[in-house]
């Protein structure tokens, strides 16, 4: 079992692990991966007198041990144990306060100067685990007219504050409830800093605006139910019970093409983006597919592979196509005995399971399958490509979660554990996550297939989950719930007041996004933990019960007018001129207790 990682306190790196560069006063880039680097050697030896360690004691002629040791020995063990907390925490010293200041100010300058330091420990600390990402963050933060010359040490602040948030039970995140015509059932979501997309049950998808929350399309053509959703960049592309799939503008909220062929529910779709593969006999990396493909599987037992309409996004009128004349049709992968439950996908590969109890591998560049996973003894109801091992995982009916290889085809591991059929499994780079019907949800070890927590704590079977190396979340009957991954522990519950079903949960690294049931109403639930207009510490809620009821209100007005929280309900209670004001239940309204 690998160890748990912790973001704190950080170690630091070898000079075998980072390569440090500065910039010469002659403009000539050195790298400080050696102990023996100028910049280094250059530093001033210290004087004895510099030493951080008061000796005057060592020097002492007497000591006091003989007399200390006679009164502890006359001590009673009560005071003693005071005594010891004392000790421990008075012998307590911080290194870093004893080097020469020389020292401590080159350090602190080749720490604020080195970007590329920064940039490293974000990775490492798995607080961006892609370059992609690493780069729309890094680009956003130079177009916000950031001054700061180390962007990436900023962008590892703001990261790492904001997780310290997520695990901060008495943290109260900013909070958005977006609602929508005739919301039912939520099948689908997924959002972006522009954009919430969520498909319903209704034959609609509603897209939102992330920042305002403001209702921005209602995406309507679909006669069914929309099943599947998923979109890449401004282009939305839906599957529905009426056998089609649709691509969508967001931007305009048009419909732009309509892809016929499936004849039964689409069930499942995934957007396959360009990936590096290899590199050409020149050094230049070799990417498949060359533009964003698309790939739906359906009860039809067939999975349809398209390309997708990229150059066509603005047209005006739908496109409305079937099979034999569609430009954009690729293939049809055939192979399974039953409905295709679900697909992921990732560069030439597409990973399908299905109703007939088998997992299918295809190579997309030849659309030919390449293994087919035995296995499992009933139904497949979810898969995961994991890129970093070159494995997949797949949760079935028969209770287990499986690992193949997948340059074998051969099955590593049989996770048991769970009691009924297990819906769902998801994955990051150091976490794999399943959730069952019989209310758990469990953590995996990837590489050794062993058990590392169970979380226990829902009173339903679990209906969404998502996670990444540092959290779980996830959804159940009136419940939606955080987990520490590293801990093993339960953190807090996301969202409260609910009596229905928490239908879907998305997250990223500063937002969670739920589709929750409150009575006969569906709404979006948007808890940004990067805002902290609406942050109310609760342990200060604590520290009122010790006052008394006078100086209890005196306090608590104080405190909200500190904390900036004037919502509606706050003038409504603590109105300077209305001396009954309820504090109590203005501090529950603003704590949503």
């Amino acid at each position: 079992m690998t160890a748990k990682r912790s973001l704190s306190p950080l170690r630091p790196l070898s000079t075998s692990e980072v390569s440090i560069s500065q910039v010469s006063p002659g403009g000539k880039r050195r790298h400080l991966n050696s102990v023996n680097d100028d910049s280094l050697m250059s530093l001033s030896l210290p004087s004895p007198s510099a030493s951080p360690i008061h000796s005057s004691t060592d020097s002492s002629e007497t000591s006091n041990l003989p007399l200390l040791l006679s009164i502890i020995k006359n001590t009673p063990r009560g005071e003693l144990s005071h005594l010891h907390a004392f000790l421990l925490n008075f012998l307590k010293r911080d290194i870093l306060l004893g080097l020469p200041l020389e020292i401590s100010i080159q350090w602190n300058l080749l720490i604020n100067n080195t970007p590329e330091l920064w940039k490293r420990l974000i990775f490492r600390d798995s607080l961006i685990t892609s370059a992609e990402e690493f780069e729309r963050d890094y680009a956003a933060l130079e177009q916000n007219g950031t001054k700061r010359v180390n962007i990436p040490k900023q962008m590892y602040k703001l990261r790492y504050t904001v997780l310290k948030r997520w695990m901060d039970p008495t943290f109260t995140p900013h909070r958005q409830v977006l609602e929508g015509p005739d919301l039912n059932v939520i099948t689908c979501l997924q959002f972006d800093n522009e954009k919430i997309a969520a498909g319903s049950n209704s034959c609609q998808i509603l897209i939102y605006n992330t920042q305002s929350g403001e209702l921005i399309h209602t995406l309507l053509g679909h006669t069914g139910g929309v099943w599947a959703m998923k979109f890449y960049g401004d282009i939305l592309a839906s599957g529905s019970t009426d056998r089609t799939v649709r691509i969508w503008n967001t931007r305009t909220g048009k419909c732009t093409h309509i892809f016929k062929g499936h004849t039964s529910t689409v069930r499942c779709l995934e957007i396959v983006q360009p990936q590096r593969i290899g590199t050409d006999v020149q050094g230049n990396p070799i990417m498949f597919p060359e533009e964003p493909m698309l790939v739906s599987g359906s009860r039809d037992a067939t999975l349809y592979l398209w390309k997708l309409p990229i150059n066509d996004s603005d047209s005006e009128a739908p496109w409305e196509f079937d099979v034999g004349e569609n430009p954009y049709f690729v293939n049809v992968l055939k192979g399974h005995l039953a409905s295709v439950r679900t697909v992921t996908a990732y560069a030439n590969l597409v990973i399908s399971g299905s109703y007939d109890s088998t997992v299918r591998v295809w190579d997309i560049s030849t659309c030919e399958c390449k293994y087919t996973l035995e296995g499992h003894s009933d139904r497949i109801y979810s898969v995961v490509y994991d890129p970093h091992r070159h494995r997949c995982y797949s949760a079935s009916v028969d209770n287990t979660v499986r690992i193949w290889d997948l340059e074998t085809g051969e099955c590593l591991h049989i996770l048991e554990g769970h009691q009924i059929l297990v819906g769902l499994v998801t994955a990051s780079r150091n976490a794999l996550v399943s959730a069952a019907a019989d209310s758990t949800v469990r953590v995996w070890d990837q590489d050794t297939g062993h058990a590392r927590v169970v979380f226990r704590g829902h009173s339903g079977a679990i209906t969404c989950v998502v996670n990444d190396d540092f959290k779980v979340v996830s959804g159940s009957q009136g419940m939606l719930k955080l987990w520490d991954v590293q801990t093993g522990k339960f953190v807090r519950d996301l969202v409260e007041g609910v009596d229905g079903s928490v239908w879907q949960v998305c997250i990223d690294w500063k937002r969670c996004v739920s589709a929750v049931q409150r009575g006969d109403v569906t709404v979006l639930e948007v808890l940004d933990f990067t805002k902290v207009t609406n942050y109310v510490n609760r342990k200060k809620c604590m520290v009122l019960e010790h006052y008394n009821p006078e100086d209890r209100k005196e306090y608590a007005k104080h405190w909200l007018k500190q904390t900036q929280v004037y919502g509606k309900a706050v003038r409504e209670y603590l109105d300077e001129e209305d001396a009954t004001a309820d504090v109590d239940t203005a501090l529950k309204l603003i704590l949503n207790v």
